[in-house]
């Protein structure tokens, strides 16, 4: 319980990271790529978010009162009294939401290895914090907000 309101206040400061800081630049690529990108990079924000929401939901409907403690300093209120439907529900999605993380944490670490081994761009290196952000970059925003990749003349 503890470690998922650490996710919880982590995803938060994150996305409010995200938020007020410049996307990095992305290589330019045709098709479905970009989309694909944008898609995986929106779901990895809103999975874990939603996987704390339904993993408090199902601790506070659980037909088991126990106190949430964070690392015993403090009780966090419940969402709800017990019920054990809206238990087994939340209890399924978090499930569910949990494989579904894990897969996006597959396709996303797959697609930077493909980045690097087939396409030889820089993603992987930028992902691992190893190439300079928007480095080589135009400057210039795509219509999806992220900098386009063209080099610099």
């Amino acid at each position: 319980k503890s470690l998922g309101f650490v996710v919880l206040v982590f995803g938060l400061v994150r996305v409010g990271w995200r938020v007020v800081d410049s996307r990095p630049a992305v290589p330019a690529s045709g098709g479905l790529l970009r989309p694909a990108a944008r898609a995986t990079h929106l779901t990895l924000y809103a999975v874990p978010l939603a996987l704390v929401a339904t993993g408090w939901l199902a601790v506070s409907a659980s037909p088991i009162p126990l106190p949430t403690a964070v690392f015993g300093l403090f009780v966090v209120p419940n969402l709800t009294s017990p019920d054990i439907a809206i238990y087994l529900n939340a209890r399924s999605a978090h499930r569910l939401l949990a494989w579904t993380l894990g897969g996006l944490v597959l396709v996303h670490a797959l697609a930077a290895l493909w980045h690097h081994a087939v396409s030889g761009d820089d993603t992987l290196k930028r992902m691992l914090g190893l190439g300079p952000r928007g480095a080589g970059t135009s400057g210039k925003r795509t219509a999806d907000g992220y900098q386009d990749h063209e080099t610099r003349s």
